[in-house]
C-alpha cells in the first residue's frame, strides 16, 4: 500500500492545554485517561498497578504540553501474585492491549491492529528519563502479537515482544544470567545514527499453555537521552530468531505500549517500599514512505 509516511506525535498531544492526571493505589482499581489528539489518534495513559497489592502509595502519571512525568511510590506494598517480580507497568498505549481490552484511536499512518507482514518501516522516537531511587525495573516497550486481531488473552504460538531502552544492574529478561544472543541493529542513540548491540532473551514458550516471550534489551541501558528504535526490522527479526518464525508475518501487532516495570530491591515483594519514576519528554513513531 502507497504511503508517503510521515511523524506520528503521541507524547505530548498538540495541542494540549490543561494537564491531564491518572493514578491508581492497587490491582484491579481502574485509573487510565484516554487523551485525543487534534489529528484524530489518541493515548491512554494507564497507571496500571497490575501485580501491587495492599501498602499505601499509589502510581500517578501527569501528562501536560511540555510531556509526561510518572512516579510510583510505595511502602509495605505486597504482590498481589508473589511468584511474579514486577509489580506494575505504567504505560503508554496506542492501539489495542488485549489484557483489559483497551483500545484508542490509531492514524492513517500507522493503523493498529495490523499483520506484522502489512507494517510499514516504523520507527520509534522516545525523549526519556528513568530514575530508580528505590527500586529496580526497566523502561520498555511491550508488544503483543496475536493470531487475530482484538483478542482477550495471549496464547501458544503468539508473542510478547519487549524492546528494553533501560534496565536497572542486574535486572534482567525473565531473570536470565545473559542473553541467547545478540543482534546488531541500526539504531539512533542521541542523534547519532549506528548499529547498536542489543542482547535477544527467548522463553518459548514461557511455560505450557503460555505465550513466547522474547526482550530486546539495549547494550549498555541509556538511563537519559532519545533513542530512534527500529519497531518494524525487529518484530520482522523474529522469523529467524524463533522455530516457529515463518508464522510471525501473519500475526497482528495489536498496538504499542510503553512504560517502565518496577519492583522492589528486596525479594520476594512483600511489605517492600519502592519508589520510581520516568519522564517523556517527547514520544512518537516516524513511518518511512513506501510504494
Amino acid at each position: 500500500m502507497k504511503s508517503l509516511g510521515g511523524y506520528l506525535n503521541l507524547v505530548p498531544p498538540s495541542g494540549l492545554r490543561d494537564c491531564v492526571e491518572a493514578s491508581s493505589t492497587k490491582a484491579g482499581e481502574p485509573g487510565w485517561v484516554a487523551v485525543k489528539d487534534p489529528e484524530g489518534h489518541s493515548v491512554i495513559v494507564d497507571p496500571n498497578p497490575w501485580n501491587t497489592w495492599e501498602g499505601s502509595g499509589s502510581s500517578s502519571a501527569k501528562l501536560c504540553s511540555d510531556g509526561l512525568n510518572v512516579v510510583v511510590s510505595y511502602s509495605e506494598a505486597t504482590a498481589a501474585r508473589p511468584p511474579e517480580t514486577v509489580l506494575g507497568y505504567p504505560e503508554v498505549i496506542y492501539g489495542y492491549k488485549p489484557w483489559g481490552s483497551l483500545s484508542t484511536n490509531t492514524s492513517p499512518l500507522l493503523q493498529l491492529p495490523a499483520k506484522v507482514g502489512q507494517l510499514p518501516q516504523a520507527l520509534a522516537y522516545v525523549d526519556y528519563l528513568v530514575e530508580f531511587p528505590n527500586g529496580r525495573g526497566n523502561l520498555a516497550f511491550d508488544l503483543w502479537l496475536t493470531r487475530g486481531p482484538g483478542q482477550d488473552r495471549v496464547g501458544p504460538r503468539e508473542l510478547e515482544v519487549m524492546i528494553w531502552l533501560y534496565r536497572s544492574p542486574g535486572f534482567n529478561p525473565m531473570g536470565y544470567q545473559s542473553p541467547n544472543l545478540t543482534l546488531g541493529l541500526p539504531t539512533v542513540v542521541n542523534g547519532r545514527p549506528g548499529v547498536v548491540n542489543w542482547g535477544v532473551y527467548i522463553a518459548d514458550p514461557m511455560g505450557p499453555g503460555r505465550w513466547t516471550y522474547v526482550a530486546f534489551a539495549m547494550e549498555p541501558p541509556l538511563a537519559l537521552g532519545s533513542v530512534l528504535v527500529p519497531l518494524t526490522l525487529m518484530l520482522r527479526s523474529l522469523r529467524e530468531l524463533l522455530s516457529w518464525g515463518s508464522e510471525v508475518m501473519d500475526l497482528y501487532l495489536n498496538g504499542l505500549e510503553l512504560g517502565l516495570e518496577y519492583t522492589s530491591l528486596a525479594w520476594p515483594p512483600t511489605k517492600v517500599s519502592v519508589l520510581a519514576r520516568y519522564r517523556l519528554n517527547s514520544y512518537g513513531v516516524l513511518v518511512l514512505p513506501q510504494d
